[in-house]
């Protein structure tokens, strides 16, 4: 909330020929249709700053409709990123020539549309705030404006971080110190997206260099008897230093949190914003600008206070793609989206892009080729559901989830059309806890022409805890066209393996090679991906797994939220996983075979990596080593099985995957190794899954999962 009250003194309000001329020219404009943020359209569709952000003001308020007007000059930004504050969810941003300029005549009628006409009486409150000194906004245009009879003020300082300051103090007022943002005071690359989140909560902030706390910063953080409830550093540590974060907990002390938002690229870190901050406030629409030009910010910055009128976060796009960590968060939350700045900075097709991925058609939507089919609850033990197949639909996962995570859950067998009949015994893997999971077809070859017969297919489970759930996951669609699947990495690791951007970047690149190097000639493709940090009680809970007690489905429940479907695969990065406490090599797990996977709150729904492996023998982490693993582990969350197990006896059920007999135990141990095994063990569902090959009826078999889903290339 606006709280300045520095007016200038003497200021009244005449009614001057300016001001008629005005009103009669602001009563000439057509009133916009709506007075929100327009879902679905463009806005700030102008090359040039001030004429974009009247375009932006035009589009989202309606005649009248503002407190206030923030005056920011249209060629630097810090005043602007700070100013957003100022403006808050109830006022405008707009951006006009800077010193000696002065009203232009565009802006003079802007104003009178949204403030109305100026009154004659006695100003008590700023109606048009001035960002920066006389060196930024000069002397003439604040005559302009107080012979046009307006209310001013000016929120400045002898340098751009101390008018940022001037703008925080002036914004906070006398209420209390809860949250400060501080961004680097050369670049908005990492904080322009912030801006939004500013004026919709009144959030101020501040700007420093990227290597050192600037002086009137420090003095800002002191505690005094009213420290600051928590300090977020905007971007990593090439746009904020360690050395400014450490200087940051010395001066604001030790009754404030400090702590930093940051991604791998300015477009992750606006969506770590999106999440992160605006979390649960974020409302059901969002806001995309193309974030990568020299000048964005003057279209996101008085595009990001429009936004905030609907809780809106603002993401980035380049000007001819969506990039995948956006694609993910518009196909995960499926909001309305407007996009800010003409089609020159973000072409139409990218509008009708990033509009069709929220639209549930891209990453993290549940998709067109999907349904869900919900089904009766037993009354108890378990029962018989029945799901109807249509003609087209090429695969069905049938899921039940337990209440609890310690009963076990057995599907006894299933009838379909056509004399189809699978007893528990065809089953393989036929047991989990929490929950369970039985996918059709199991292998090609299955159904006449690999084709699912439509009709109806009764499932029947039994069950030793409570269910709470029983569904189907039906696919359809032509499993032949190229099809991506989502990632989300979820930190829970307490060791710093992959908490920096820098390490997850990394790790990111590895996965997403080993993953393209394994599936890609099937056209199998690593799609969005996201990297998020679990909550503390989440890292302390399971930050070491113990594989023989329900840590894995506890641990899969707590970072799949319950009340979120996300069509992605779930990596959870832990210290280290155990077996009866102790450490027996386990570099990763999967939470089931298949696992439950699409739907919110299963508990059978992540792979678990360890990120206390050796190092590489080039000397990398030995994290970075870890990308066939994953994708091992992944391979069994989707329904594929070891090619050959330890004990060279068992096998799976796809005809053209290679088979180590036992026979070729060289050293008489009981098991048959990859060295052993040569070629016959050259698959990366081998049971010791160091190899990237990958079989064509093991394609099949993925491209029928619901994680994958088909999109254009």
């Amino acid at each position: 909330m606006f709280m300045s009250a520095r007016v200038i003194p003497g200021s009244r309000r005449p009614t001057a020929i300016l001001l008629l001329l005005a009103m009669v020219v602001a009563g000439l404009l057509a009133t916009p249709a709506e007075a929100a943020l327009p879902g679905g359209e463009r806005i700030g569709d102008d090359e040039a700053p001030t004429a974009a952000s009247i375009d932006i003001a035009q589009r989202g308020v309606a005649d009248g409709a503002a407190t206030r007007v923030v005056l920011g000059r249209n060629d630097v930004f810090p005043d602007n990123l700070a100013g957003s504050a100022a403006a808050g969810v109830d006022g405008v941003l707009l951006l006009v020539d800077p010193a000696p300029a002065g009203l232009d005549a565009a802006v003079a009628t802007e104003l009178v549309r949204l403030l109305g006409a100026p009154s004659e009486e006695e100003c008590a409150d700023a109606d048009v705030v001035l960002l920066g000194g006389e060196n930024a906004l000069g002397t003439e245009l604040a005559d302009d404006l107080t012979d046009a009879g307006w209310c001013i003020d000016r929120l400045a300082g002898p340098s751009r971080v101390e008018t940022a300051i001037d703008i925080a103090l002036d914004v906070v007022g006398d209420g209390p110190r809860e949250t400060l943002l501080i961004a680097r005071d050369d670049n908005p690359a990492d904080s322009a997206t912030a801006g939004a989140w500013a004026a919709a909560t009144g959030t101020p902030i501040v700007v420093t260099p990227t290597d050192s706390l600037h002086e009137a910063v420090g003095t800002l953080l002191a505690p005094g008897d009213d420290p600051w409830d928590e300090v977020i550093l905007l971007g990593g540590t090439a746009a904020l230093s360690d050395d400014v974060q450490t200087l940051v907990m010395e001066a604001a002390g030790t009754d404030t949190e400090v702590r930093r938002i940051a991604g791998v690229t300015r477009d992750d870190t606006a969506l770590r914003i999106a999440e992160d901050l605006w979390d649960d406030r974020a409302g059901s629409a969002v806001a995309i600008v193309n974030g990568f030009p020299e000048n964005f910010w003057t279209y996101a910055l008085p595009g990001g206070v429009a936004a905030a009128s609907e809780n809106a976060p603002l993401l980035y796009v380049t000007a001819d793609s969506v990039p995948t960590t956006t694609a993910g968060y518009l196909g995960r939350e499926m909001p309305t989206v407007t996009t800010i700045g003409p089609a020159s900075a973000v072409a139409d097709a990218v509008k009708a892009e990033a509009e069709t991925l929220a639209g549930g058609g891209g990453p993290g939507g549940l998709g067109e080729d999907l349904r869900i089919v919900e089904l009766p609850l037993p009354e108890d033990g378990g029962g018989t559901a029945t799901v109807a197949i249509e003609e087209g639909d090429i695969s069905v996962l049938f899921m039940v989830q337990g209440s609890t995570s310690d009963g076990t859950m057995f599907i006894d067998g299933v009838t379909g059309p056509e004399g189809f009949v699978l007893t528990a015994e065809d089953i393989p893997e036929n047991s989990n806890r929490p929950d369970i999971a039985l996918s059709l077809p199991q292998f090609p070859g299955q159904f006449d022409g690999d084709i699912l017969p439509a009709g109806d297919y009764a499932f029947t489970y039994s069950s030793e805890s409570p269910i709470s759930r029983v569904v189907a996951l039906v696919k359809s669609g032509d499993p032949s066209a190229r099809q991506e699947i989502d990632v989300n990495y979820v930190d829970v690791s307490t060791v710093g393996h992959v908490d920096s951007a820098e390490e997850q970047a990394a790790v990111v690149d590895v996965f997403d090679t080993a993953g393209e190097e394994i599936m890609g000639g099937f056209g199998l493709h690593p799609g969005a991906t996201s990297f998020t940090t679990a909550p503390d009680e989440v890292r302390t809970a399971w930050a070491e797994v113990d594989s023989s007690t329900t840590d894995i489905s506890d641990l899969c429940r707590a970072i799949v939220d319950a009340d979120t479907d996300r069509r992605a695969l779930n990596f959870a990065f832990v210290d280290r996983i155990t077996e009866d406490g102790e450490d027996v090599g386990i570099d990763g797990l999967s939470s089931g075979l298949p696992g439950s996977v699409v739907l919110g709150g299963f508990g059978v729904s992540c792979v678990i990596i360890a990120t206390d492996v050796p190092d590489t023998d080039d000397g990398q982490p030995g994290i970075l080593g870890a990308g066939p693993v994953a994708w091992h582990e992944a391979g069994h969350l989707m329904g594929l099985a070891h090619t050959t197990q330890a004990d060279g006896i068992e096998h799976d059920l796809l005809a053209d995957t290679p088979e180590c007999d036992i026979a070729n135990d060289a050293d008489d141990n009981g098991e048959v190794d990859d060295v052993e095994c040569g070629e016959l063990g050259d698959n990366f569902m081998f049971w010791t899954g160091l190899s990237s090959t990958m079989t064509a009826d093991q394609a099949f078999m993925l491209a029928r999962n619901p994680l994958f889903q088909p999109r254009a290339g």
